[in-house]
Parts: C-alpha cells; sequence; structure tokens
C-alpha cells in the first residue's frame, strides 16, 4: 500500500482563505432549475449552492480514497490474524508432542504455510 499525506479537509463553505480565481460553468434550464429548488431549500443563493455541491463532491472522492485504504488495511489485519493463528497453532502442536524441527524444516513450513508478499 503506497503510504499518501493526508489532505486537510476543506470547509465546504470557507471564505477564510482567499481562491485564486472564481470558476464558472453554464447549467441548461433543467440543471439550473433543480439548483435553484435545493439552493432555496437551503436558504443560499444559487451560486453559493453550486459552490457547496462541487466542494462536497470533491470532499468526497477524499472520503472515498480514505475508506479504500481502510479497507486495505483492515484485509491486511484479517491475513495477519489468521497467519498469527496458524503460527500459534503449530509451535503449540510441536511442543505439545514434543516435535523437534531443524531450521530448513521451519523454512519449509513457513514457505508452504504462510503467504509471501
Amino acid at each position: 500500500m503506497s503510504k499518501q499525506k493526508p489532505q486537510p479537509k476543506r470547509e465546504a463553505l470557507s471564505t477564510d482563505d482567499p481562491s485564486p480565481g472564481p470558476i464558472s460553468f453554464r447549467l441548461d434550464s433543467l440543471n439550473y432549475k433543480l439548483l435553484e429548488e435545493r439552493a432555496a431549500q437551503e436558504n443560499l443563493s444559487p451560486n453559493l449552492a453550486a459552490r457547496a455541491i462541487v466542494l462536497n463532491a470533491l470532499n468526497q472522492e477524499e472520503d472515498d480514497a480514505v475508506q479504500e485504504q481502510l479497507a486495505a488495511v483492515d484485509n491486511g489485519m484479517a491475513d495477519l490474524r489468521k497467519d498469527l493463528q496458524l503460527i500459534a497453532e503449530t509451535l503449540l502442536l510441536a511442543i505439545v508432542t514434543g516435535k523437534k524441527m531443524t531450521a530448513a524444516d521451519v523454512k519449509a513450513w513457513v514457505a508452504s504455510n504462510l503467504k509471501q508478499s
């Protein structure tokens, strides 16, 4: 898993940080009407509502990426737990039965029983 520097979470309607410039785009009449309705529900102007929608979408992409990384970590931890359980069972069984293993036996067991990444 590649290590990525966590990005700071941006506020949806922050005006403290000056922007490099405005962003504008046109909507067809149907989408503009939908934007006006959403803006009215949230007591915002259509411009502020559009800004909030864009910022929320950008933050959602970051959240999705973090969730994917967390899922990969969870899967790795589950694999480690399985490996640890297998190792503990094997060691305890060897101790209880008094089975002697050479270094070559141990290496062969690891190669055949544990995932190599």
